[in-house]
């Protein structure tokens, strides 16, 4: 059985969506009010945990939790550590450059590294005193989400080695937006 967000008042569709569009919230509260939202226009689990890059556990759990708690269920309750630099949106265009080919860019070279990857986002201004192992993480977060048929098509065979396929630039960087 699916399951769904319960239908949400005027006052919570408006919060939702401050909460989801607001640069200043934190990018944990914003992907939790866009996996409400997206309940709330009748999407599965499975589609809203693609769209959010959460395991379709955490959807349903936000969901029950939104269901019985409203919107101070999304909140996180008091933690300790550094809050994350990066919001949903930036991580977003960051995955999209790694599934990019750095010639489109104007890179002499056919691969990403966590290293050049690094050294692209400072270069650009898209983040600015990025660590390696944060560089690193986002690269490993674009691999898990290029769905195998992506990789397959972006995949070809040369001199016995597996090279990425020429691309266009990403449609934020198309559009001039850096």
């Amino acid at each position: 059985m699916a399951l769904y967000v319960r239908p949400l008042t005027e006052k919570e569709q408006a919060e939702l969506e401050n909460l989801e569009s607001n640069a200043e919230i934190k990018p944990a509260l914003q992907q939790r009010a866009q996996v409400i939202l997206l309940s709330g226009r009748r999407l599965k689990v499975p589609d809203i945990a693609q769209e959010v890059a959460l395991h379709p556990l955490n959807v349903r759990k936000w969901i029950h939790r939104f269901n019985k708690h409203g919107i101070n269920g999304l909140h996180d309750k008091p933690r300790c550590g550094r809050p994350p630099k990066l919001d949903v949106q930036l991580r977003r265009m960051i995955w999209e450059i790694v599934a990019t080919d750095p010639r489109a860019l104007g890179h002499s070279y056919n691969t990403w590294t966590a290293t050049r990857l690094m050294r692209y986002l400072e270069k650009t201004g898209l983040v600015e005193d990025v660590s390696y192992e944060l560089v690193r993480q986002l690269f490993r977060e674009a691999a898990v989400l290029l769905s195998a048929d992506a990789i397959s098509q972006q995949l070809v065979l040369s001199r016995g080695h597996a090279q990425r396929a020429p691309q266009t630039r990403p449609a934020f960087l198309a559009a001039g937006t850096t």
